[in-house]
């Protein structure tokens, strides 16, 4: 081997190194920028959330409660503010009787969308199966505040009725 290219392998190696010190340097500001919460947020992604929405709510018409659920995490993770995700996710999580989860998932819904009657309504239901009777009574009558001519509110009349 000449000294010319030992030379150059000298060089190489050192450009080598170089560029790995700014790689890993970059990696390093980005992890830190990501542990102390400097990255910049996520950007919902509504155009892949919606697919995986309409999928679910064919999954729970289906009777595939869990496949459901599981479309409704990614279309989280696309779209982690969409209030249907949380809504759809916790009547899953009601019809497979987890209700703890079911009641998380519908006070995320409401507190993206407090106006829709629904996301009161399986609170309601929700709260009711978890004997949290001044949740369920809240909720209910949220419900009935918001959606007074809804088909569903002569049964959660005659309910509240029962409780008071």
């Amino acid at each position: 081997m000449n000294s010319n290219t030992s030379s150059k392998r000298v060089v190489f190696s050192m450009l080598l190194v170089a560029a790995l010190t700014v790689f890993s340097l970059e990696m390093a500001r980005g992890l830190a920028s990501v542990i102390l919460n400097e990255a910049e947020p996520a950007q919902a992604s509504p155009q892949v959330s919606a697919p995986k929405i309409a999928e679910a709510r064919e999954a729970l018409k289906n009777g595939e409660t869990d496949r459901a659920i599981a479309l409704l995490n990614e279309a989280q993770t696309a779209d982690p503010n969409n209030w249907e995700v949380f809504h759809l996710r916790g009547v899953a999580h009601a019809g497979k009787q987890n209700f703890a989860a079911a009641a998380t998932d519908l006070e995320k819904a409401i507190e993206l969308n407090p106006n829709d009657a629904m996301n009161h309504y399986y609170a309601g239901m929700v709260y009711g199966r978890l004997n949290q009777t001044d949740k369920m009574v809240n909720h209910y009558e949220t419900f009935l505040r918001l959606a007074p001519d809804s088909p569903d509110a002569p049964k959660v009349q005659s309910l509240l009725r029962s409780v008071r």
